[in-house]
């Protein structure tokens, strides 16, 4: 346990985390003493994975894990989008500001003649551009114009501004959440890290990290039908909350569909939810079990494994009993009654 904590030390103060602040009041004051008693289960942490809209929070909810702490750059990131006065609109946000770059880059192309390249034009080129253009209508005195082109780059500058500062306060709930995240490393306290998933290789770097420092580790995969996905997001838009478009969310569901099959074999302790309303309950209920067993660090017994599989995994049972071909054991096969993962070792053949 003291190289643990040995350990533990090492990596925060080599891993460049940052200063977080919790959403609720002061940091936890809580010092590491339970991980240095003898007896005490080693701490959690749920990877969650899922696109926007698939129910990763009502998941959270019905599993009854909610009380656990979670780590969620929105936390942050939502009420700093208020603060600026931004709104929760992020779909309008984009829009508007192409919507008038666009406006720009015609008027701009009109008075100086010119064709846009295949490549579009960056932002410091285009600013070369209205200078000339300026200079353009200066030069055959045409008012209109003038004041046309000023007042289309003055709508330009604001709607551009609006995106650079929602870009800003993203980056800055990333830092707050990695800042969060550290701070209950620190302290040793199990935690939720409620994100999309979308990086395969991100998550299974944490997940490393997080096993160096004595952590078991397990993911809630979400998996819901990319329509859901999208009905969800307009819904709680139209309810003014929170909207990326249908664009967006789109490309987060590809991402990190394409990283079920390799999450599966990732994590030994791999759980996976229908996140349709249908649906949801009885895969919620088959999930329960398992989770509460990882939770508290018990071993299923046979009868709750065996149910587990047929839940989650009929298409590989023949992988569990030895019959099936596919050559990587499905997750939580470590978890599995002994007499289903093989001999104890030591043992000799028969």
């Amino acid at each position: 346990m003291k190289l643990l904590m040995e350990n533990w030390r090492k990596y925060i103060k080599e891993s460049g985390f940052g200063e977080g602040t919790p959403p609720k009041g002061e940091l936890y004051k809580k010092q590491i003493k339970y991980l240095e008693e003898e007896g005490q289960d080693n701490p959690k942490v749920i990877f969650m994975a899922g696109a926007p809209g698939s129910g990763k929070s009502s998941v959270i909810e019905a599993l009854g894990i909610e009380g656990m702490e979670i780590v969620n750059p929105d936390v942050f990131y939502e009420p700093a989008l208020e603060k600026a006065g931004l709104g929760l609109n992020l779909e309008k946000i984009k829009n508007d500001y192409l919507e008038v770059r666009d406006e720009l880059k015609e008027l701009l192309k009109t008075i100086l003649g010119l064709e846009e390249p295949e490549e579009a034009w960056p932002h410091d080129e285009m600013m070369g551009m209205y200078q000339n253009a300026v200079e353009r209508a200066q030069v055959v005195n045409d008012p209109v114009l003038n004041d046309d082109v000023k007042e289309t780059k003055e709508k330009y500058d604001y709607h551009r501004e609006r995106v650079v500062t929602n870009g800003k306060l993203f980056a800055q709930a990333q830092k707050d959440a990695k800042g969060y995240q550290a701070t209950l490393t620190e302290e040793g306290r199990s935690f939720i890290i409620d994100g999309t998933g979308g990086v395969f290789g991100r998550i299974r770097n944490q997940k490393k990290q997080l096993e160096f420092l004595g952590y078991e580790v397990a993911m809630i995969f979400v998996d819901t039908p990319l329509q859901i996905a999208i009905d969800r997001q307009d819904e709680r838009g139209a309810a003014n909350g929170r909207s990326l478009g249908s664009k967006s969310i789109e490309k987060s569901w590809n991402a990190v569909n394409k990283n079920k099959i390799p999450y599966e074999s990732l994590f030994n302790n791999f759980f996976l939810v229908k996140g349709t309303e249908e649906e949801m309950p009885e895969s919620v209920a088959s999930t329960r079990t398992a989770l509460s067993k990882f939770l508290s660090g018990q071993q299923l017994n046979e009868a709750d494994w065996q149910k587990w599989v047929r839940a989650n995994y009929n298409k590989q049972v023949g992988s569990y009993t030895r019959g099936g071909n596919n050559k990587t054991r499905p997750s939580g096969w470590k978890d599995a009654p002994i007499s289903y993962r093989g001999a104890p070792p030591g043992a000799t053949g028969g």
